[in-house]
């Protein structure tokens, strides 16, 4: 039964994130990253002000002057955007290799890590340029149908059905990354395995999705305000770590019948 099956494969993930503790190291560098990304952008944002702050003195009499400003956010959103994308790929490729060694019950190394970078690195994030751009050109359409369903539903169901729409466009697309780790597969490819993936267990990958998501989002909540303030990232990354053995376990169950 896909119940009990689900159930072995979180008793599994538990058992290999006891048994090799190593793959929660990647929590702190994305700790170090998310700081890193921080202090970039408040910075650029302040030189940026500084540099620009002759268009302040004159923007009241000319709103115009305010286009003065477009060609550095412009650059400066570029950069971030990049930095972001990189950055994040980089840990997202060398922690699912990482994932993938203690799940074949081998313990997890620096050069797993450098290895599934130096692997996997350029697949993953023409995977997600990929994605974003069909993000993008489909924004519109989904931001009106939430504008429509958020006046229909109220504000707070309305927010529980995009909760629910995120783990549902994660049932079918959330397990493309990992999946071109393990396999090597190009990112459409990836993509289409993800696809039917969800499409064949859809009510496991649901549990465990909206489980993570719920867990994750709530969990620092819990515990009070101070340790949401000091350990909300800690808490929030084992979560992640441990639902991603999770979703790799059920992709190892059902690999041969996609």
């Amino acid at each position: 039964m896909w119940f009990d099956e689900i159930m072995d494969d979180c008793k599994q993930a538990l058992i290999t994130a006891n048994k090799f503790k190593a793959i929660f190291i990647p929590i702190f560098l994305k700790l170090a990253l998310s700081i890193a990304l921080f202090g970039y952008i408040f910075v650029s944002f302040i030189t940026s002000i500084i540099r620009h702050s002759y268009v302040f003195e004159y923007i009241y009499t000319d709103p115009s002057a305010i286009l003065e400003l477009f060609p550095a956010l412009i650059i400066n959103g570029v950069v971030i955007y990049l930095l972001v994308l990189v950055g994040f790929s980089i840990l997202d490729v060398g922690s699912i290799n990482m994932f993938k060694v203690a799940l074949n019950d081998e313990k997890p190394r620096y050069k797993d890590f450098t290895e599934g970078i130096k692997k996997y690195f350029f697949k993953v994030v023409l995977g997600k340029l990929f994605m974003h751009f069909l993000i993008i050109i489909t924004l519109p359409v989904t931001a009106l149908l939430y504008i429509v369903y958020a006046v229909i539903a109220g504000t707070l169901t309305a927010g529980w059905g995009l909760l629910f729409a995120g783990v549902f466009v994660s049932i079918y697309l959330g397990t493309w990354v990992p999946i071109i780790v393990i396999e090597g597969y190009s990112p459409l490819k990836a993509i289409g395995k993800s696809i039917k993936l969800g499409a064949k267990y859809f009510k496991g990958l649901f549990i465990v999705l909206l489980a993570s998501t719920l867990i994750s989002s709530y969990s620092t909540v819990i515990f009070g305000v101070l340790a949401a303030v000091l350990a909300g990232w800690l808490i929030a990354g084992i979560v992640a770590t441990y639902f991603n053995l999770v979703v790799m376990l059920v992709y190892y169950r059902n690999r041969e019948g996609l």
